[in-house]
């Protein structure tokens, strides 16, 4: 009988992964990018306009499609939170590395990765997306990591190329934790 203690958490959404790019207004280009400068890399300014502005959403485990905002405190989290018995989460993207477009197939491929890295640290994660409603930014699909711990989402961030990834206690605010020390 294996040990429960090494136990892998299970997936909580197990088809979740596409959900965002079937779902996604901008299937062909899913990412934090504006759609007529795909080539070139935002300013961090632009970026954290994008960021503060976005609309994130989550799948929760009871299968509804959950939204917060950066530093907006969100009742949805603070339950997702306490129902799972986690002290934090970090949303993350594996897309698009330093904000530079990849194609569809190859974003599907990191998030994959990003999935299996999670899991490396004891966690479970929900499928989720940043999406900006005014539609100047394409959709971003990103991972909602249950119970990991802060350094250890700064180092997946980083370890995926990611520029900023958001960071949820408690308190239900999510917060903007950016892994480059210009921004």
């Amino acid at each position: 009988m294996p040990d429960s203690k090494h136990k892998k958490p299970p997936f909580i959404n197990r088809s979740g992964f596409d959900t965002f790019f079937i779902g996604s207004r901008n299937r062909s280009t899913p990412a934090l990018l504006k759609k007529e400068s795909q080539s070139r890399r935002p300013s961090l300014e632009e970026l954290d306009t994008a960021y503060r502005s976005a609309v994130y959403e989550y799948i929760a485990p009871d299968k509804t499609l959950q939204e917060f905002r950066v530093d907006q405190r969100s009742d949805s989290l603070v339950k997702l939170l306490s129902v799972q018995g986690v002290n934090q989460a970090a949303f993350i993207s594996a897309c698009n590395p330093n904000g530079i477009a990849n194609p569809r197939h190859e974003n599907l491929g990191r998030l994959f990765r990003l999935s299996f890295r999670i899991r490396d640290h004891d966690c479970a994660f929900l499928s989720g997306r940043g999406r900006d409603d005014s539609g100047h930014w394409p959709d971003e699909p990103s991972l909602m990591a249950l119970g990991i711990d802060k350094s250890d989402a700064f180092k997946l961030a980083r370890e995926f190329n990611q520029i900023a990834f958001i960071w949820v206690e408690k308190d239900g605010v999510p917060r903007l934790v950016y892994t480059e020390p210009s921004a």
